[in-house]
C-alpha cells in the first residue's frame, strides 16, 4: 500500500509540472540522477541530469562536473569539454576524473573557463553581507565566556534572524545560486530559533523553489530546532544535522522529496557524499523509490 501511494504521489506530480523554474524539482531530478552516478550507471544518471537542468536556468557546480563526468564515460567527449568549458568556477581540471585529455583540448577548457569567469562572477554583494554579519557574530561567541555570554550570544542570533529575514525580502536570501553557491549562509541557519522557521516557512520555502537557498541548508537547520529525543533515540523530518534517527524510511523519503532533500546522500554537495540512514533501504526497494518517476524515458 505505502509503494502505491508514493506511485500515485509521484505520478500525480510528473503529470502536473512543466518546465517552469523550479530549485525543488530540479533538486529532485539531481538527487536521482547522483544516485545512478554513484552506482556507476552514467547512462543514466545523464538522462536524469538533462531533466534536473530544464527546471532552472543555473546548474549547482557539483551536478555540471558529475554530468560531464558521466558525460566522459558514455563516450560523449564534445559534449563533456562543452561542460568543463563552463564550469568556471573549477580552478583546474581534474585529470582523475579526466584522463587522456589531449593539450589542445586542455587549452581550449582553459580559455573559455577564463573568459566566463572575466564576465560571470559571484555577487559579492551577498557575499559581503554574510560576511559582515559573520565578522560580528563570532567576535561575540569568542568572547570570554562570563555571566553574560549566552545574553549576548542569543541576542546577535535575533539580531542576524532580523537582519538575514529583512535582507532576503527585498534582495533574496543570500546564498545559493544568487551569491555563487555561497555556503557562509548555513552557519546562521543552524543557529536560528524554532520560532524562525515558524515565523519566516513560507519565505524560506519560496526561497528554495527559486535556488537562493539550497535544499540541504534549510533541511539541517529544520532538524537542529524540531528534533525530539526520547532517551538516546532521535526522531527528525529529514536526518541532515543528527546522525540517528528511528523515523520510518518511507516518511523520511517523503519529507526529503518535499523540500528536494536527497534521500540517498547526506554531504551531497560536495563530490564525496555519504550514504544516508536508510540507503541501503532504498537501494533494495529502488523500484519503490525514486524522487522523480519519469514517463518520458524508459529508464527504470
Amino acid at each position: 500500500m505505502k509503494s502505491l501511494l508514493f506511485i500515485l504521489i509521484s505520478s500525480s506530480v510528473c503529470f502536473s509540472q512543466k518546465h517552469t523554474q523550479n530549485f525543488i524539482t530540479y533538486s529532485n531530478y539531481a538527487n536521482e540522477a547522483e544516485y545512478y552516478f554513484h552506482e556507476g550507471i552514467y547512462d543514466t544518471a545523464t538522462i536524469y541530469f538533462e531533466e534536473a537542468f530544464k527546471y532552472s536556468k543555473e546548474q549547482h557546480p557539483t551536478h555540471q562536473k558529475l554530468y560531464a563526468y558521466s558525460l566522459f564515460q558514455i563516450g560523449e567527449r564534445k559534449a563533456a569539454i562543452k561542460i568543463l568549458s563552463q564550469k568556471w568556477s573549477s580552478r583546474s581540471i581534474d585529470t582523475i576524473w579526466f584522463p587522456g585529455l589531449t593539450i589542445k583540448e586542455r587549452a581550449l577548457i582553459s580559455k573559455k573557463r577564463m573568459q566566463i569567469k572575466e564576465t560571470h562572477k559571484p555577487d559579492s554583494f551577498y557575499r559581503d553581507f554574510m560576511d559582515s554579519l559573520m565578522i560580528i557574530d563570532q567576535a561575540v561567541r569568542q568572547r570570554d565566556r562570563d555571566e553574560n555570554f549566552y545574553l549576548e550570544k542569543e541576542r546577535q542570533d535575533s539580531s542576524n534572524a532580523l537582519a538575514i529575514i529583512s535582507f532576503t525580502k527585498t534582495y533574496g536570501f543570500p546564498a545559493g545560486k544568487n551569491a555563487g553557491w555561497y555556503q557562509r549562509a548555513a552557519t546562521f541557519l543552524l543557529h536560528m530559533s524554532p520560532e524562525f522557521y515558524a515565523d519566516n516557512y513560507a519565505l524560506l520555502i519560496s526561497e528554495v523553489i527559486k535556488g537562493n537557498l539550497e535544499p540541504w541548508m534549510l533541511a539541517r537547520g529544520i532538524d537542529r530546532m524540531y528534533t525530539v529525543e526520547i532517551g538516546e533515540e532521535k526522531i527528525n523530518p529529514y536526518n541532515r544535522y543528527w546522525s540517528k534517527s528511528i523515523i520510518d524510511p518511507f516518511l523520511m523519503f517523503q519529507n526529503c522529496i518535499s523540500l528536494g532533500v536527497s534521500p540517498y546522500y547526506d554531504y551531497n554537495w560536495s563530490t564525496k557524499p555519504k550514504k544516508t540512514i536508510h540507503f541501503d533501504y532504498y537501494k533494495e526497494n529502488k523500484k519503490y523509490y525514486n524522487t522523480i518517476v519519469m514517463y518520458t524515458h524508459n529508464i527504470n
